[in-house]
């Protein structure tokens, strides 16, 4: 029997994680689970976290 795994480019799979990640962030506001303005705050908070890491 072959392999039949297929092979996924890095492009191919960053999009996959950014559409489902679109689709739950979506989910999860829709039904108020959180607000537009607290996924911002947290993803500002995350990106300071992460520059600060860096320096």
């Amino acid at each position: 029997m072959a392999d039949e795994r297929a092979t996924v480019t890095w492009e191919e799979l960053s999009w996959s994680n950014h559409i489902e990640q679109e689709a739950l962030v979506r989910l999860l506001i829709s039904k108020g689970v959180l607000s537009q303005e607290e996924l911002l705050a947290e993803v500002r908070a995350v990106q300071k976290t992460y520059s600060e890491q860096k320096s």
